[in-house]
C-alpha cells in the first residue's frame, strides 16, 4: 500500500492512499485537522485552469475561507491537480495558484489556495468580512424554512 501525506496549505492536509490494482481510484482520508480557517457562505464564479494542458473548468463558489473554497461544477479535475484559480464577485477578481484537495464526481471540488499575494488576500479578506460563516448560513436557512 502506498500512502502519501500532502500539506497543501496551512488550512488543508489530506492523505491519499492507493490500495490495490483492484481499487485504482485513490481513497482520500482527512488529515488530523483538515480545516483551520472558518468557512463562509459565498456566491461567486470560479474559472479554474490546469496550466499543464490548458483545460478550463468553470463553476460556482459556494463556500470560501482564507485557505480555499468549494466549487460547484459537474466537471472536475483529479485530486492533486495544480491550478490557476480566478474567482469573481461584485466586479472584483481574486487570482491565485491552487491545488485540488477533494473531489465529488459530478458535484464539485474543494481547492486549497497556495501562496496568495497580499494584494489578492486583501480582496479575499473583504469578501469574507461581508459573508456569513457556513454555520450561520445553515442556521439562517433552517430558520427561514419554518
Amino acid at each position: 500500500m502506498l500512502a502519501v501525506t500532502a500539506s497543501l496549505y496551512q488550512d488543508a492536509a489530506i492523505m491519499i492512499t492507493h490500495t490495490s490494482p483492484e481499487s485504482p481510484n485513490p481513497t482520500i482520508r482527512p488529515g488530523s485537522e483538515r480545516r483551520q480557517s472558518e468557512r463562509y457562505g459565498f456566491i461567486g464564479i470560479a474559472e479554474l485552469t490546469d496550466p499543464e494542458d490548458a483545460k478550463l473548468v468553470s463553476g460556482r463558489v459556494s463556500q470560501i475561507s482564507r485557505g480555499g473554497c468549494y466549487v460547484d461544477t459537474p466537471k472536475t479535475f483529479p485530486v492533486g491537480t495544480s491550478l490557476k484559480a480566478i474567482i469573481s464577485r461584485d466586479e472584483r477578481t481574486f487570482v491565485v495558484k491552487a491545488r485540488v484537495i477533494h473531489v465529488q464526481e459530478q458535484v464539485g471540488m474543494g481547492i486549497a489556495f497556495l501562496d496568495a499575494p497580499q494584494d489578492q488576500l486583501s480582496i479575499l479578506d473583504s469578501w469574507i468580512a461581508e459573508s456569513p460563516s457556513a454555520s450561520e448560513a445553515s442556521s439562517i436557512r433552517l430558520v427561514g424554512n419554518r
